[in-house]
């Protein structure tokens, strides 16, 4: 089980989130990719790339969106066998509630890290 983001993720990441959101780190101290392979604890220096734990990720995702109806929406992760989910589900007065936004991934890293690039499309972070 993936705990983290990987390279690709991070470096996607670090797009959108605040650097001190990061509670880990790729140490660059080669430009070359094959040399960052382990992550470590910590704060990352101006030439590392950050890295999130999954952890990180949910304190990142906000625990409810609200937009202008007054349905409010809130996260919830779906750990599963072959994919995993992160989604919204919108709640109203009279109903169960419905999906409102989904992202799946193979682990819940890579659906969160889809939420979250969901989200910032949607200028919802």
């Amino acid at each position: 089980m993936k705990s983290y983001t990987d390279i690709e993720q991070s470096k996607t990441l670090t797009k959108i989130l605040p650097f001190k959101s990061a509670d880990m780190y790729y140490r660059e101290w080669k430009r070359d990719t094959k040399d960052m392979r382990i992550a470590h604890v910590g704060t990352a220096d101006k030439l590392d790339l950050p890295c999130w734990s999954l952890a990180a990720l949910l304190g990142v995702l906000p625990s409810r969106l609200f937009d202008a109806t007054p349905k409010r929406k809130e996260l919830y992760l779906l750990p599963d066998s072959d994919k995993s989910y992160c989604f919204y589900r919108q709640f109203a007065v009279k109903t169960k509630g419905e999906i409102y936004l989904l992202t799946e991934g193979e682990c819940l890293v890579d659906a969160c890290v889809a939420m979250i690039e969901k989200l910032h499309e949607l200028n919802l972070l």
